[in-house]
């Protein structure tokens, strides 16, 4: 299941807006906490590639870190 920012569209078109609070950050781990409330892992690992998957990183049991242009 993709976890992401929503975009807002208007008749069709890109508002350049979000119709979601933005995926980054604390938000990140709030939505993934939801989703995977109730749910055991016996190892979670997750990548990350800017300072806003930071907060996402310590969730995880192993977590990789690269920031690309």
């Amino acid at each position: 299941k993709l976890i992401a920012t929503e975009a807002k569209f208007e008749n069709g078109n890109f508002t350049g807006h979000f119709s979601t609070k933005n995926n980054n950050g604390i938000e990140k781990v709030n939505r993934i906490k939801k989703e995977i409330k109730g749910k055991k892992f016996d190892k979670i690992i997750a990548f990350g590639d800017t300072s806003g998957d930071k907060p996402m990183l310590s969730l995880a049991h192993e977590s990789h870190y690269r920031f690309f242009h």
